[in-house]
């Protein structure tokens, strides 16, 4: 099984949060957009295989499941809902 997800350094702006009625809650934000990407499988076994990538795009993914390949060997792939 593999999945991806990726994370903001920062707050982005124009997001909406959620807060109790009547009450604000101050959201800090720096200015920094700075991500990571974070893309990880586990085999039946309960192996793991992580890698982290500045970027989410088709370069790093190719990337990533060539070196899945060489950790797990044969490697089974079945994208959904994938463009």
């Amino acid at each position: 099984m593999q999945d991806e997800v990726f994370f903001v350094h920062d707050t982005v702006s124009g997001c909406k949060y959620w807060s109790p009625n009547g009450r604000w809650i101050n959201v800090q934000y720096t200015g920094n957009h700075k991500k990571v990407t974070i893309y990880g499988s586990l085999d039946l076994d309960g192996r793991q295989f992580v890698m982290t990538h500045e970027r989410l795009n088709v370069v790093t993914f190719v990337a990533y499941l060539e070196d899945m390949q060489r950790h797990f060997g044969m490697v089974v792939l079945i994208c959904d809902r994938t463009p």
